[in-house]
C-alpha cells in the first residue's frame, strides 16, 4: 500500500508542477537524500516510506492540499509540523527532513558553506544541536561524502559542448551535467563551437537546431565530415516543431533528438550510455575503495537511487566476485561458480577487502529479479546472523 500511495502522490505533485523542472528536481533530490538517510539510520520500512511521503506532501501547492484529502498511515502531520516547529522533534523522520532541507538551502544559496564539508558541519551543527539530531547529522554528512565519491563513477573525463543561444552556465541543464561530473562549455553559435572543437577534445555535442547565422544540422554534418570528429556523439535538443524534424536531424548524423523541456534524468542516462559505449572499458577506472571504509550495502543504496548502470567488483581474502546493476536494479551477481542471489549474499557480507565500480552498458543475462530494497534487507539479516555466530564462538 505504501508504494502505491507514494506513486500516487508523486504523480499528482509532478503533474501540478507542470514544466517547473527546477522545482521538481529540488523535490526529487530531497526525496533521494531523505530515503538514503533513513536507510543509513536503519529505520523501519514504514519510517522510510513516511519520510519519502512527507517530502512529497510538504511540497508547496498541491502537496499540502493532498494532506487534507488523503488518509495516510503515518501521521504525516507530526513530521511536517515538526519541520517548521523546532519544539516538536519527537519523530526521527522530521529531523531527517529538516536536516536535508537546510542542506539544500545552503546549496541553493551557493555559499562556500555548501561545498566545504567542515563548513557544512559547522552550519548544520549550529542549527541542529540536540544529541538526537547530532547522530542523524553525522550520518547525513557521511552520506554526502559517499555521494561525492560515487559521482566519480560517471566521470568519463568528458567535455560536453552545448551550442545554444538560449543556454547559459546557470541553466538547469548545464548545472545538472556539471553535477553529473562532466566539464561543460556553453557557446551561442556554430562558428565558436567549431573553434572549440578544433582546439580541444570534445566528447559530446548538444545543439539547438536554430542557431545564429546557420542551423545545427550544418554543424552536425560538418562534424561528421571531419575525420577527427566523425565519431563524436551529437544530440539535438530543440524547441523547434515539425513532424519530419527528428528524421532530418538523425539523417544529418545526430545520435539522438529530444524536444525541450528535456527530462534531465533521461538526458543523463542517454549521455552516460553513449559515452560508456564510446570509451573502452579499460580506459575508465571508475572508482576504487576499501570495504572497511565504505560498506557495500551503503554504496549500492546510493547507486540504486541514482539509477546507475555499473559493474561492481569485490575482492576479499583472495576471493573475488561481481555485482551488476542496470538502471539502479541489481540484475546479476557471480562468485566463482555461484550465480544469482546466493552469490550476491555471499559478497555483501564481506566487511574487509577492496571494491571497484565502473560504468557498464553491456550486461549479462538477468539472474536476480527481487527488488534492491528486499535484497539489501535480506543481506543485512544474514550479516547480523553471521556476526551473532561469530560472537557465540568467541
Amino acid at each position: 500500500m505504501s508504494e502505491a500511495l507514494i506513486d500516487l502522490v508523486s504523480f499528482l505533485v509532478r503533474k501540478s508542477l507542470g514544466n517547473d523542472q527546477d522545482r521538481l528536481q529540488e523535490i526529487l533530490t530531497r526525496v533521494r537524500y531523505c530515503k538514503l538517510l533513513a536507510l543509513r539510520l536503519d529505520l523501519r520500512p514504514g519510517q522510510v516510506d513516511a519520510a519519502v511521503l512527507a517530502v512529497w506532501i510538504s511540497s508547496e501547492g498541491l502537496g499540502k492540499e493532498l494532506l487534507g484529502v488523503i488518509t495516510t498511515p503515518y501521521n504525516l502531520e507530526e513530521i511536517i509540523d515538526a519541520t517548521t516547529n523546532s519544539d516538536n522533534e519527537d519523530r526521527i523522520e522530521a529531523a531527517v527532513l529538516r536536516i536535508v532541507k537546510k542542506y539544500q538551502t545552503l546549496r541553493k544559496e551557493g555559499s562556500q558553506a555548501s561545498t566545504d564539508m567542515h563548513q557544512i558541519r559547522s552550519v548544520l551543527s549550529r542549527r541542529f544541536s540536540s544529541p538526537k539530531t547530532e547522530t542523524i547529522l553525522e550520518a547525513f554528512l557521511h552520506l554526502i561524502k559517499d555521494e561525492e565519491f560515487l559521482r566519480r563513477v560517471d566521470q568519463l573525463a568528458g567535455l560536453i559542448l552545448i551550442v545554444d543561444p538560449g543556454e547559459s552556465y546557470e541553466s538547469r541543464m548545464t548545472l545538472r551535467l556539471s553535477n553529473d561530473g562532466y566539464e561543460v562549455e556553453v557557446v551561442q553559435d556554430a562558428r565558436t563551437a567549431v573553434d572549440i572543437i578544433s582546439a580541444s577534445k570534445v566528447d559530446l555535442v548538444i545543439s539547438e537546431v536554430n542557431l545564429p547565422g546557420t542551423d545545427g544540422m550544418r554543424l552536425c554534418r560538418a562534424i561528421r565530415e571531419n575525420p577527427a570528429t566523425v565519431h563524436t556523439p551529437f544530440f539535438f535538443i530543440t524547441v523547434e516543431e515539425g513532424k519530419r524534424l527528428p528524421a532530418r536531424c538523425l539523417k544529418a548524423g545526430a545520435d539522438d533528438f529530444l524536444r525541450k523541456p528535456v527530462e534531465l534524468d533521461v538526458l543523463s542516462l542517454k549521455i552516460q550510455r553513449v559515452l560508456v559505449a564510446k570509451t573502452p572499458k579499460t580506459a575508465n577506472k571508475g572508482v576504487n575503495g576499501s570495504l572497511s571504509e565504505m560498506n557495500s550495502m551503503d554504496f549500492i543504496q546510493s547507486l540504486s537511487e541514482g539509477r546507475k548502470g555499473v559493474e561492481i567488483t569485490l575482492e576479499s581474502g583472495g576471493e573475488k566476485g561481481n555485482i551488476y546493476m542496470q538502471n539502479g536494479e541489481i540484475i546479476h551477481a557471480c562468485k566463482g561458480n555461484i550465480d544469482g542471489e546466493e552469490a550476491l549474499y555471499r559478497l555483501l557480507i564481506w566487511q574487509d577487502g577492496e571494491f571497484q565500480i565502473v560504468p557498464c552498458s553491456d550486461f549479462p543475462p538477468r539472474t536476480i529479479h527481487s527488488s534492491t530494497m528486499s535484497l539489501l534487507m535480506e543481506a543485512a539479516r544474514l550479516s547480523d546472523e553471521a556476526d551473532g555466530s561469530m560472537d557465540e564462538e568467541l
